[in-house]
């Protein structure tokens, strides 16, 4: 399928671009994005002001109208976050094991954005998988069965890929949709509005100054017009994360609204976690220092097999 859209920088520039949107496979980002064509600032972008024929579709709004609707709703949360819910998903270890999360499994999870994590998937009361990190560093306790804690440094992190994972647990928060936008001229920001949707790309430029599109944040033109789909793409231009967010519902009165269905698919690697909440809590006293964002093995925990994914950054 072939689309024509007008495209908007968050800068002093706009672009029209054509792309050609191809699903979750790649797309020719070198070829599509070097063809934007330089256009004044105050140009329209397609369709704003357009009526939505009773539909509930909303004119478009501009980048840095829809980044703002986006930070006012999380900056009211102000603390750390916990939700509880039941998960269902499938993903594979570095060793080319794939493993499965049964339905009606629970899962407790713990978040401080932009990277403190921790969701313990239980069956009974017992884990069977922990995905974690912090700033500094990110793991896997596969705990049913084999007893196989991976983990490895973020700063060591390369090329995503070559970790071998198919979740990325330093990912998630993104996925949840938790984690506010890059503000001013050099966020990187571009927009390209469709029927349904207006979708934030991230634009950054390679090694060779060629523009590449890496990150995809696309919102609802419906209230309360928040994120509906996160996608991250590899450096060939193919879905390495889908992130579907859904049930926005508000925390408590007043609140922010948090999606209480999230989808996430790595289809490159097969894998996918279903994570339905069934309430979010703010949670003042869990601070980056908890024992839940601590990794299991610096608190002296130890394993059956411990896999360290990447080395450690040099000391200084």
């Amino acid at each position: 399928m072939t689309s024509d859209t007008r495209v908007q920088g968050s800068g002093r520039r706009s672009a029209v671009a054509e792309f050609r949107v191809q699903g979750s496979g790649a797309i020719p980002q070198h070829a599509a994005l070097t063809r934007y064509s330089l256009i004044s600032a105050g140009l329209l972008l397609f369709c704003a002001g357009c009526q939505d024929g009773g539909r509930g579709v909303k004119p478009v709004i501009s980048v840095a109208e829809s980044v703002s609707i986006i930070n006012r709703n999380l900056e009211t949360l102000g603390s750390g976050l916990t939700a509880s819910g039941k998960v269902t998903g499938r993903f594979r270890d570095s060793s080319g094991r794939s493993h499965s999360i049964g339905v009606g499994f629970d899962a407790l999870l713990s978040v401080i954005p932009p990277k403190h994590v921790r969701l313990d998937v239980q069956e009974l009361g017992n884990t069977v998988v922990l995905f974690g990190s912090n700033d500094e560093v990110y793991w896997l306790h596969i705990a049913r069965g084999e007893d196989t804690y991976r983990w490895g440094h973020h700063a060591a992190i390369r090329d995503p890929q070559q970790l071998g994972l198919s979740f990325r647990p330093d990912q998630l928060v993104e996925a949840l949709g938790l984690n506010p936008l890059p503000v001013g001229e050099k966020s990187g920001l571009m927009q390209r509005a469709e029927a349904d949707v207006q979708q934030l790309l991230f634009v950054q430029t390679d090694a060779s100054g060629r523009p590449v599109l890496n990150k995809e944040y696309w919102l609802q033109r419906r209230e309360p017009r928040l994120v509906s789909r996160i996608i991250f793409r590899d450096r060939l231009g193919r879905v390495h994360m889908d992130s579907r967010l859904e049930d926005y519902r508000a925390i408590r009165p007043g609140g922010p609204l948090l999606p209480h269905h999230v989808h996430i698919e790595w289809p490159l690697e097969g894998g996918v976690l279903d994570f339905r909440a069934a309430r979010w809590r703010m949670e003042p006293r869990l601070t980056a220092d908890s024992p839940a964002f601590v990794a299991p093995h610096e608190r002296g925990k130890h394993f059956r097999d411990m896999i360290l994914m990447d080395p450690a950054p040099p000391r200084e």
